[in-house]
This record gives structure tokens, sequence and C-alpha cells, in this order.
């Protein structure tokens, strides 16, 4: 899908058409051009000139947009991350045919992936401006108010918006329900802990045969044989 924007934002920039073409459009679809149901989640809302800023705005969108898949599929796994955005997809396009008039429904899947990324990595950091330190919680709070804002104020808001809100309560909703959402300083020092752990509770005795220890077979003997390796009385050499 990251492919698939990038190249749409290269033909726009080529041809600001293109991306009238391709966009969600209830009425050309219903008439046929069936292809923007496919389509939409790619065009970009508003292509400027293609000049140094742009070229760096995309280049920053495209690192925060791998960012937040590869953080997602980490919490989620690819399976759940997949389904998620396609629901995303298939309930902006029943909003968009029930209603007419929306725009930017591709939009709305970037921006709830982002409220979900927020919401389980709060403590995670952006530079803004390159120096000021700003929580992704923060700005995903943000971003979510503005879609519930837009759901409960218009019809096309409630179409679009509110799609990205329903698949955020479907999906993230239960977790937060059963408390498990958890910031990334709480699943660090949960894996230090289980590190500290394995660590103080290592063996001091191993059999190189089957892999056994004083741990896993409280009852076992070991002796070392003469080849100096360590064995489990049932593994030992006879000659040793």
């Amino acid at each position: 899908m990251m492919l698939l924007s990038v190249l749409s934002y290269a033909l726009s920039w080529v041809n600001p058409a293109i991306s009238q073409m391709l966009d969600f459009d209830r009425e050309k679809i219903l008439a046929g051009e069936v292809w923007r149901l496919i389509t939409f989640p790619f065009i970009p809302e508003r292509v400027g000139g293609l000049n140094l800023l742009t070229i760096v705005f995309l280049y920053f969108a495209i690192m925060v947009s791998f960012l937040i898949s590869d953080s997602l599929e980490n919490c989620w796994g690819i399976l759940k991350t997949s389904v998620f955005v396609y629901v995303t997809w298939i309930l902006l396009i029943i909003g968009g045919i029930m209603v007419s008039g929306t725009s930017g429904n591709g939009l709305v899947i970037a921006s709830i992936a982002f409220c979900v990324f927020g919401t389980y990595y709060p403590r995670y950091e952006f530079r803004l401006f390159f120096f000021l330190p700003v929580p992704v919680g923060f700005l995903a709070a943000i971003a979510g108010a503005f879609l519930v804002y837009n759901t409960v104020t218009s019809l096309t808001g409630l179409a679009t918006s509110g799609a990205g809100v329903l698949a955020y309560l479907l999906f993230v909703g239960p977790d937060i329900l059963r408390g498990k959402v958890q910031s990334i300083k709480q699943i660090r020092r949960r894996h230090t802990f289980k590190k500290r752990t394995l660590r103080e509770t290592a063996s001091f005795n191993c059999c190189v045969v089957c892999g056994a220890t004083e741990l896993s077979h409280p009852d076992a003997e070991f002796r070392v044989a003469a080849d100096g390796k360590e064995y489990c009385h049932e593994h030992l050499p006879k000659d040793g």
C-alpha cells in the first residue's frame, strides 16, 4: 500500500487531474467507475507543486507510515493489522455509498492508524521542528478528537470519520476494556524483568546429551565424565 501511495503522489504531481479520476466519488462509482473503490485510499488529499518542501514532507510521511505499520504488526501481528485496514476500508466504502459528497476518505485510514499507534505506544516521541519532543499519545489524542468532532457535526463526517472511529472501537476498544493497552516503557520493563529472572534462575548442571538440568529434573544426578563433559546419570558413559 505504501508503494501505491507514493506512486499516486508522483502521478498527482505530474498531472493533478489524476487524483480526480481515482478519488472516491459516489455518483461516478454508481455510474460504473468501480475502480475508485480500490484507488481512493491511495489518493493524497492535497498536492502542491513538486519542490524541496513537498519532497521532504513525502519522505517523512513515508518513514512515519512504515513506523506505524511495523509497530502495529509487532503489537497485533500481520493478520490482525491487515484485517484492521481492510475493515476500515470497507466501512469507508459503505459510508461513502450511503452518503453523497464525501471526500478525503483515504486520509481516514492513515488518521485512525495513527490513533491506534498512539494508543499502544503513547510515550513514543516525535521531534517537532527537530528538537521539541512531543509524545505520540498527545498527537494521537488531537487527531482522535478531530475525527470524533467530524463524526458528530455532519452527515458526511459520520460517513467518513465515523467509519474510522468505529474501526478503532472494534479493534482497540476490547483491549482498552481489558486493560491490555500498555506503554512502551511498561513493555520494556517487563522484558527486562524476564531477562533478569532468566539469568537468576540459570542452572548450574546441564547434561550435554539431553539438556536436563537440576531445575528441570530435580531428582537427577549429574557427573563429569573422563572427557570433561557433564552428564546426567542416565546418559553417563559406562567408562565415565
